[in-house]
């Protein structure tokens, strides 16, 4: 009777996974091979690996889109990783006012990206943004969102102040969960500062480091709404600069009317993040 009970308090959440994850996923999979769209999306006809073909061998912006995912993730993901472990570093260290630190550290996170990207575009833009403005006043250079590359490189400027917060609070816990008698016994051997952490901290620290890591990796590669409040159809707005792959799907679902490119490009994503995120475990793991 006892194993029973737990497998029906069990059910309510294998039903919402079911519901909320497993069935869109099989479902799209499905639109994927079909030339589904906003009129015919009940009864979508099969073209099989049409969509996927379109999309692997046409240049066009689906490459495009992955390009600039790709060097948006060699960006964020580095710096995030570490500044969270430098900030988490720092703050476990501290032996007064921890908590008001931490709390400062982790508010950029409590900010909705839509309003961050709309607060973006208020202090960078060309004409009208504040920065440029006092940049001009003092002579210098203002960054702006019409050039490819500084576009790109503002909206990841964005996303390490919002996101670093969460890789700081993983390794924090990470830290703080750590046996005192390991290290303590380092310090007595003469392990200090870097050494310390280059031979005892880190190694305690990867599997941790890598749980961050997977999440922010994952959760990069659908950023839309920084991005797109920020640069996408704005004002002198670079084409395809800062189109990311989840920007690529909206479009294509919404504005060219074309699902079943959408879901398809979805898939691949599902794919390369699987096959990412599977080599940084087993590597991790195996370690």
């Amino acid at each position: 009777m006892k194993v029973g009970i737990k497998y029906i308090f069990v059910i309510p959440a294998t039903l919402i996974f079911l519901f909320f994850s497993l069935f869109p996923t099989v479902f799209n999979i499905y639109l994927s091979f079909t030339n589904a769209n906003v009129f015919n999306y009940h009864s979508p006809d099969w073209i099989l690996f049409e969509n996927y073909y379109k999309l692997l061998i046409s240049p066009g912006l689906f490459w495009q889109s992955m390009k600039v995912t790709i060097l948006y993730l060699l960006i964020v993901i580095p710096a995030e990783v570490f500044l969270g472990i430098a900030y988490a570093l720092l703050v476990n260290s501290l032996t007064k006012y921890r908590r008001i630190v931490v709390t400062f550290i982790l508010l950029p996170m409590s900010i909705a990206p839509v309003f961050l990207g709309a607060l973006g575009r208020l202090l960078f833009h060309n004409i009208v943004g504040i920065l440029p403005y006092y940049l001009r006043f003092l002579g210098l250079p203002p960054p702006s969102l019409s050039d490819p590359i500084q576009a790109l490189f503002i909206v990841a400027i964005m996303d390490i102040w919002q996101w670093t917060p969460f890789v700081f609070i993983i390794v924090l816990a990470g830290l703080t969960s750590l046996p005192l008698s390991v290290i303590d016994a380092a310090k007595i051997d003469g392990a200090e500062g870097w050494k310390e952490f280059r031979y005892i901290t880190f190694p305690m620290l990867k599997r941790v480091i890598a749980v961050a890591l997977i999440f922010r990796i994952m959760d990069a590669c659908k950023t839309f709404d920084v991005p797109f409040m920020l640069i996408e159809g704005g004002p002198g707005a670079p084409v395809g600069a800062t189109t990311t792959i989840s920007i690529f799907i909206y479009k294509f679902a919404l504005t060219y009317n074309n699902i079943g490119i959408a879901a398809a490009s979805s898939i691949l994503l599902l794919i390369v993040l699987s096959i990412a995120i599977s080599i940084i475990v087993r590597q991790i793991w195996r370690e």
